[in-house]
């Protein structure tokens, strides 16, 4: 006796119900509409065009991992010089990873997502090579979704390096530091002899007006502002 092909007794029930062309209307159908679902999304997320403070979720099907506060958001923004803005001024491209995690999310809640933003370093909202973004919602209060994460994760250096961009007094405590390095390394045949402390302590203090005044230059003229002051700022020049 022969064996069965149970992949031929399939196709045999299914061309019992539906022709080979009404099938393919219906997977076609299935499609398009499911492609309709991920460009409302994708339009959403670029254009940005609602801006709701809230959207609805169940709460027993939350993740509490995924939930921060913006004072969180905030804070992490300004000790790493990060921005949070709507996700319409995201220029890099999304990854479909987002778009089916949201269609997941829209499933599970039985509910339509709006009022995307984005964390992300200043250069992602202008130019292309994002570092580490992050996808959020507002869930209402302060608080938002996080939805998904993509790109590499930021430099352990990065912290360090934009340090002095906290705030003013971190600003000056860097620039003084500098001005002291400065003064230590300057040969003493260049200050008329041995550093004594008041001597040093003066010259160290000419050279923190000095880096100061450039400094305050550098950041006037390149339009540069300090991190708590620029986080939800959509503009490049901050």
């Amino acid at each position: 006796m022969k064996k069965i092909n149970l992949k031929n007794k399939l196709s045999q029930l299914r061309d019992k119900q539906a022709s080979a062309d009404e099938l393919l209307q219906q997977v076609k159908q299935i499609l398009q509409e499911d492609d309709k679902k991920d460009q409302a999304i994708y339009q959403e997320i670029k254009e940005g065009t609602s801006r709701p403070d809230k959207n609805f979720f169940k709460p027993e099907l939350m993740e509490i991992e995924n939930i921060f506060h913006i004072s969180q958001i905030k804070q992490l923004c300004i000790v790493y010089r990060l921005r949070f803005l709507n996700s319409r001024y995201f220029k890099d491209d999304l990854p479909y990873e987002a778009i089916i995690k949201i269609k997941k999310l829209q499933k599970q809640h039985h509910t339509t997502l709006k009022g995307f933003k984005i964390l992300a370093p200043a250069k992602a909202f202008k130019l292309r090579n994002a570092d580490d973004p992050l996808l959020f919602v507002p869930i209402g209060k302060g608080y938002y979704y996080l939805i998904h994460k993509w790109g590499n994760d930021l430099s352990v250096w990065r912290k360090l390096l934009v340090w002095p961009y906290r705030g003013i007094q971190y600003m000056a405590v860097f620039v003084f530091l500098l001005s002291v390095i400065f003064v230590a390394l300057v040969p003493s045949r260049f200050t008329n002899g041995e550093l004594t402390p008041p001597k040093f302590l003066l010259f160290a203090f000419i050279m923190f007006q000095w880096f100061g005044g450039l400094t305050l230059f550098f950041m006037i003229k390149k339009g540069k502002s300090f991190s708590h002051m620029v986080w939800k700022s959509p503009y490049l020049n901050a």
